[in-house]
């Protein structure tokens, strides 16, 4: 009783007060500033036909966003409440589903401290994407499915429906997680007597992508463009991104700093639980082991396949992964490869809890919005300053931190023609700022030839400098230009 004491004020007490410090004092970043120009700048209508900007996902998780920011005005703040409540809902599902299977209170409670201590989980718990939904959204059809096999009745089938036709309007991937889950039911679960409820899923699944049929001939129109997307370390071959999907989902999009005694240390930790494997003779047997193994090696296989081999697309074999981390620690003996495990999940968390970059990664691979359109422009522009923003869909993220009336704002929208948009006398203001993150085209070369007799100092702070490269897909640079 000790123990699962121990568990519960392990996660209720001490991972909130985490999460609320995350979700007050981290700033939007990255892929956040998507959903946020969405949202502000997009009725409920254009949202649902377009959902634009450059993003292809499907509007549910916009929709959802924009309701909670039209209900509850609280700033910035709600960008990181609703991922957070997603996740929070994730660890409770998990619970449910380890219990229901298991009938061991120890056992659950171990999985899901385990499962809510994963990098990967607790990263998107704070970044408002739809990942922690999708988490979520697949641990309530693992939980339908497990119940059907217990109780098969129409509430159970309804809700399942529901459930899987609203989740792949969230994100595409619940989809994906479907079809292999109910691959590997067919395999595991395959018997006489388990054929007639596998029907009853197949059927289920056909409905839910019948009513997800309008969204999908949206995606059909869009195909070309999504198939040319292809992430930058794609190109680097299959075997690198099924290594980098797999590190990613274990231990977060990376770790910080990465070096040869990390890699050391991953390494030896998975070695002990393979001589562990080959030493447990009955881990062969164990068919949740089986199942789990299997689930996460298609996953990242098809993930791999893609231009879009990145950890949070599979977010969904978490579960997989530390149910094995927690089987391996409360039943085989394994406890030093899994304290190694955990011990790297805990300092892969402290790097995201302590570093002022919102990624596992060093501050220089990320944007800090917060402090850029906050503290510093506040504290930097002058009453004859003219503040250039370039994308103009960073309004929207402007507008959350500036901290000072700033009447003289110029935006400029980057994948148009910019001769027109730079139509001003930049002679009357005694300094122009410009704040560009470089999507389609650099604006400099034609700022600078407008202010050819301006002073040119750049001010992105030192640990940001390493982000700016322009032969990659993003930077962000800012620059003063002074008589």
């Amino acid at each position: 009783m000790r123990v699962n004491k121990i568990l519960y004020w392990l996660y209720f007490s001490g991972l909130g007060l985490a999460l609320l410090y995350l979700a007050i004092n981290k700033g939007l970043t990255g892929d956040e500033t998507g959903t946020v120009a969405i949202v502000n700048n997009l009725t409920y209508m254009e949202i649902f036909q377009e959902k634009y900007l450059g993003d292809f996902n499907p509007f549910g998780f916009f929709i959802l966003n924009k309701i909670a920011v039209d209900l509850i005005d609280i700033g910035s703040v709600i960008y990181k409440v609703i991922p957070i409540l997603f996740y929070i809902g994730s660890v409770y599902i998990l619970y449910k589903i380890s219990y229901l299977l298991s009938k061991d209170k120890s056992f659950s409670l171990i999985n899901t401290v385990v499962f809510s201590l994963l990098p990967l989980n607790l990263f998107y718990a704070l970044f408002d994407r739809a990942y922690s939904y999708l988490s979520l959204t697949t641990l309530v059809i693992t939980y339908l499915t497990v119940l059907m096999y217990k109780r098969n009745n129409n509430k159970l089938k309804l809700s399942y429906v529901a459930i899987l036709s609203t989740g792949m309007y969230i994100h595409f991937f619940v989809g994906l997680f479907t079809a292999i889950l109910f691959i590997l039911l067919l395999i595991f679960k395959g018997t006489r007597e388990d054929i007639k409820l596998l029907k009853t899923i197949f059927w289920l699944n056909i409905i839910s992508l019948v009513l997800f049929i309008p969204e999908l001939l949206s995606l059909v129109g869009k195909f070309s463009e999504v198939a040319g997307i292809v992430q930058e370390h794609a190109n680097l071959g299959f075997v690198y991104k099924f290594a980098f999907t797999l590190y990613g989902s274990l231990l977060g999009m990376t770790l910080s700093p990465i070096n040869s005694l990390v890699v050391g240390f991953v390494g030896v930790s998975i070695a002990l639980y393979v001589v562990k494997i080959f030493q447990s003779k009955e881990i062969f047997s164990e068919p949740g082991i089986q199942f789990s193994l299997l689930f996460i090696f298609i996953s990242v296989t098809v993930i791999s396949m893609t231009g879009f081999a990145r950890p949070m697309y599979v977010i969904f074999i978490l579960p997989f992964i530390s149910y094995i981390i927690a089987l391996f620690f409360y039943k085989y003996n394994a406890k030093l490869a899994t304290i190694s495990i955990i011990l790297l999940m805990l300092w892969s968390n402290y790097n995201f809890f302590t570093s002022s970059s919102k990624y596992y990664v060093s501050p220089q691979d990320t944007i800090n919005y917060k402090y850029y359109y906050g503290e510093f422009l506040s504290k930097t522009i002058e009453d004859d300053s003219l503040i250039i923003i370039s994308p103009s869909y960073n309004k929207s993220i402007f507008d959350l931190y500036s901290k000072k009336e700033t009447p003289n704002v110029l935006y400029i929208n980057p994948y148009i023609e910019l001769d027109e948009q730079f139509d001003i006398k930049f002679d009357d203001y005694g300094e122009v700022l410009v704040f560009h993150e470089f999507q389609s085209q650099d604006v400099f070369p034609i700022i600078d030839k407008n202010l050819i007799h301006f002073k040119i100092e750049r001010l992105v702070k030192k640990a940001h400098q390493g982000f700016i490269k322009k032969n990659e897909y993003s930077y962000f640079e800012i620059r003063r230009y002074t008589k």
